[in-house]
């Protein structure tokens, strides 16, 4: 689980770096774009210009509002520099709410006749032929378009962390079970018996095959694997079942299909649009975008679309999965269930423990039919119980079994 965290972060954080980076080099490139005197605008061009705010009236970009709410609210305004003075056209840029598209001003946050400002926009011609701007980006700068920031190695650093920290743990897993499955038969402190019966709540001896109280099977591995209705233990075959996708039942593809794969396709195609098309002032709408796809994708990929192996072996009872391997020692299941709801079914084993293994879907109805069979053989032999049983059936067996070893 620990894994699939650290990895959940590192995807999630990798794209938001990503766009962190992204927009805050489209800033550096406008801070480096180099300045135009006014004399020397060109209609047909993007230009920046630096030089003193001309109006007659004292406000000419006001902040209106506050916190989130707040946006700008400009009015036209002329530039004049050295060379000369342009009027200025910033109403495309009336209900912006970035400091990326207008930095705020020294008065309060507002703009007054008279500031030094900075604009980057579209030369365009008025009906005489005079070149006016129509204002794209305003700073109080020509190098204030860009401010370096602490987000961009703040995500990148959470983003690295995530991906450092599951190849750690899963290293670290991985060498963990290669040990334990190297070291665990010479270890001397095995459980050989439960303490009390599921059923019943009877003390149970080392090595009793049958609770003295109530007869249940115990299938303790102190007990002799002998016959008891299908031959001993060995005789059973070595099982594998695979989980597929194709397997999965039309309802679940569609699901699996809507919101793991076109869902999450359609939200990170519109933060891609979004950054695209207005990449300043529309908050952190992409990012979260990027972050509800990747999730949904990771969720749906992670329980539907990797492989899945049951291997159902005397010696050894295990599911693989690609990011863990569920392992129970069959001498050590003291029940069998198949728990069915609705058009779903699955298999379990559940230890004296309440260690389990659990497949079923998105196998093929025959490997299915074959693992019933095999689990059926498997509690005969054993001395066990199996049960054919509903969701509600499920529950209250469980309950059952625990409130037995409470008692």
């Amino acid at each position: 689980m620990l894994i699939l965290l650290f990895l959940l972060i590192g995807i999630t954080f990798a794209p938001i770096a990503g766009v962190v980076y992204a927009v805050e080099q489209q800033d550096l490139a406008r801070a480096n774009i180099p300045v135009t005197s006014i004399s020397n605008l060109v209609p047909g061009t993007i230009a920046k210009i630096n030089g003193t705010v001309a109006s007659p009236s004292q406000v000419v970009i006001r902040l209106v509002g506050s916190g989130s709410g707040a946006y700008w609210l400009p009015s036209p305004f002329n530039v004049s520099d050295p060379t000369g003075i342009v009027f200025v056209d910033p109403t495309p840029l009336a209900g912006s709410s970035s400091y990326r598209v207008i930095e705020t001003g020294v008065h309060d946050d507002d703009w007054w006749s008279g500031d030094p400002i900075s604009v980057i926009g579209a030369v365009r011609p008025a009906t005489n032929g005079t070149p006016y701007v129509i204002a794209q980006y305003i700073a109080r700068s020509p190098t204030l378009f860009y401010r370096p920031g602490f987000e961009t190695p703040l995500v990148a650093t959470i983003s690295a962390a995530g991906i450092a920290g599951t190849v750690v743990s899963g290293y670290s897993s991985r060498r963990r079970t290669a040990l334990h499955r190297r070291n665990a038969p010479a270890f001397p402190f095995k459980v050989r018996a439960a303490d009390v019966c599921r059923d019943c709540g009877a003390p149970l001896p080392a090595g009793t095959e049958r609770c003295p109280s109530c007869g249940r099977g115990t299938g303790m591995t102190g007990r002799s694997p002998e016959v008891h209705s299908g031959g001993k233990a060995g005789m059973l075959p070595v099982l594998r079942l695979e989980r597929r996708f194709s397997e999965r039942s039309p309802a679940e593809k569609g699901a699996v299909v809507g919101f793991g794969l076109v869902l999450p396709a359609l939200l990170l195609l519109s933060s891609a649009w979004l950054l695209l098309t207005a990449p300043l002032g529309i908050g952190l709408t992409p990012v979260y975008l990027i972050i509800f796809g990747v999730v949904m994708a990771g969720v749906f990929a992670k329980d539907y679309f990797t492989a899945e192996t049951a291997v159902l072996s005397p010696e050894r009872i295990e599911t693989r999965g690609l990011w863990k391997t569920r392992v129970v020692d069959p001498n050590e299941v003291d029940l069998v269930l198949t728990i069915h709801r609705r058009k779903r079914s699955a298999h379990v084993l559940i230890t004296r423990g309440d260690e389990f293994v659990g497949f079923g879907p998105g196998t093929s109805r025959e490997d299915f039919e074959r693992a019933r069979e095999w689990l059926k053989a498997f509690a005969s032999q054993r001395g066990l119980e199996y049960r054919d049983v509903d969701v509600r059936e499920a529950v209250q067996l469980m309950a059952h079994r625990k409130s037995g070893r409470l008692r």
